[in-house]
């Protein structure tokens, strides 16, 4: 319950094969899932889940992505000296050109963590789901009064404000995962913001409020 493990067993689509599969694979290995750390029950109430149960699609994404924050700090250390250098203010929003330059220098950096993960479940549609879940984890607290699969879309049309996820189909899953985390760790607050008017909108039920994604309204 706590990483969202069991949620992908049951995602009915092309890839559902395949995916189980990969999960099966692995959930038995003890280095993906270690529970040493993890104390002797002492009664009946002894654990808590302190994260929100979200349908997630990828086997082992929420793991992935706890490795990946691992490396939050130490990449915004490179942001912040590189704002210094080319004299951006801190208020000032980053160029999109200059975070791409920031980022292709530090993917290995991002993803060091969680690189095992990432090789584990590689699979064919692994990209698409893994955006899902992103998606999905990071509008939970943002868009609480949005059905799932909607505010899934109005996060992803933020995100790609400063990403072309479109464009990476084409591009290796570690790259993906780490420059979805490395976007929203820059650029989070004007996402956030996007999403928060996206809330407010959808909480008003103003039919003039509209968000467009290849012709579709989100409201």
């Amino acid at each position: 319950m706590q990483l969202n493990l069991l949620s992908p067993v049951f995602v009915d689509d092309q890839f559902t094969t395949e995916r189980q599969q990969v999960w099966r694979n692995f959930v038995q290995f003890d280095e993906y899932l270690n529970v040493e750390h993890i104390p002797e029950p002492t009664g009946p109430e002894c654990y808590s889940c302190d994260t929100n149960f979200v349908i997630m699609k990828m086997p082992g994404s929420r793991m992935i992505m706890n490795l990946i924050e691992f490396r939050r700090a130490e990449f915004m250390d490179i942001v912040r000296q590189l704002r210094v250098k080319t004299e951006i203010d801190i208020d000032e929003e980053m160029p999109t050109d200059l975070f791409e330059n920031a980022y292709s220098g530090c993917a290995d950096i991002i993803c060091l963590d969680a690189i095992k993960i990432i090789a584990a479940v590689n699979y064919e549609g692994c990209k698409n789901d893994f955006i899902h879940d992103f998606c999905n984890i990071q509008s939970f607290h943002l868009m609480e009064s949005m059905a799932e699969d909607r505010r899934i879309s109005v996060f992803q049309w933020a995100l790609t404000n400063y990403l072309k996820i479109e464009d990476m189909a084409d591009i290796d899953f570690k790259t993906l995962a780490g420059s979805l985390h490395a976007t929203l760790w820059v650029y989070g607050s004007a996402i956030s913001a996007i999403c928060q008017m996206a809330e407010l909108a959808n909480n008003a039920n103003d039919i003039t409020w509209n968000f467009i994604d290849n012709g579709k309204e989100f409201f």
